[in-house]
């Protein structure tokens, strides 16, 4: 199934496990093991997953996927401009993120947007900054 490489929050229909996959969860279990907030960097992707999607016609978080897409799986942020200057791309307001598809292809590379929800979560909560992978 599709799903966000770095998402800033939960999404609601996740359990378990699957609701620690996000920067608020990671970040904060590093405070409650004692790391200072002032230690802890958030980080900006600067690629992300590829999926090949089992129908195009469904395409939102956790569509079900045939397997890995494009580039063997992965995306940088530069192929990641140049497909949403075809593709557009969607928000996901509830995990803070973006995401984009064409045809079968559905990946997710965090943008401006997605950065600038970043930077005001680092903020709010007196981290120390943050940094691009």
């Amino acid at each position: 199934q599709t799903g966000y490489s770095s998402p800033l929050y939960p999404k609601s229909i996740e359990t378990d496990e699957a609701r620690q996959y996000n920067t608020e969860w990671s970040a904060a279990y590093l405070v409650e093991q004692g790391v200072p907030r002032n230690k802890i960097l958030i980080g900006l992707e600067g690629l992300g997953h590829t999926f090949q999607l089992n129908d195009s016609n469904i395409h939102d978080f956790a569509a079900p996927v045939v397997g890995i897409g494009y580039g063997g799986g992965w995306m940088t942020f530069i192929e990641y401009c140049l497909l949403v200057k075809t593709a557009g791309s969607n928000w996901d307001d509830e995990a803070k993120v973006n995401y984009t598809f064409y045809n079968d292809q559905w990946t997710n590379v965090g943008d401006v947007r997605a950065a600038a929800e970043k930077a005001l979560f680092v903020k709010a909560n007196s981290y120390g900054g943050a940094f691009t992978f």
